[in-house]
């Protein structure tokens, strides 16, 4: 009889800790997501020539901000950027680290356009202000136009 009333007692004693601790844990959640200590106040990005409208993010939960959704976006409306590194500095600022692409070569077609070393179309050029770069030529009857944001992986590019 004693052994059964000692295990029935250890048992009300781990589960009355168990709702502690689940209690103490939801709380501490739930004072992290409202608290103002943690709403965003600083967005730094570390390229001076990037220029970026992310302020949206101020007063929004540290915790709730989507890095990886945020870098996807800046990819694909940026392409002239690259190694993008969204970082959380606790308490309160984001922090955008980033590259510039460099143009290694001048694509010609319908126009003139900025590659770099991965085949990637960083934006339309003026031949003129790149003329230290070699041009491509011979892709004019290619079947798709140049587009920045989009890597062309063709034999004439892969010889630059």
């Amino acid at each position: 009889m004693k052994n059964k009333n000692k295990k029935s007692i250890k048992l009300i004693i781990f589960l009355v800790l168990g709702v502690i601790i689940i209690g103490l844990v939801c709380l501490a959640i739930y004072l992290i997501k409202d608290s103002s200590y943690f709403k965003v106040k600083d967005v730094i990005i570390k390229l001076e020539e990037a220029r970026f409208d992310l302020d949206y993010l101020r007063g929004k939960n540290i915790f709730d901000v989507d890095l990886i959704e945020i870098k996807n976006k800046l990819i694909s409306k940026y392409p002239q950027f690259n190694q993008i590194k969204i970082i959380r500095h606790l308490p309160d600022t984001i922090v955008v680290d980033l590259a510039k692409r460099m143009p290694i070569a001048q694509l010609k077609y319908e126009g003139y356009y900025l590659i770099d070393k991965e085949g990637m179309i960083i934006s339309r050029s003026n031949p003129v202000s790149y003329e230290n770069l070699p041009i491509v030529v011979g892709l004019e009857n290619k079947p798709s136009k140049p587009k920045a944001g989009k890597i062309y992986n063709l034999r004439e590019m892969r010889l630059v």
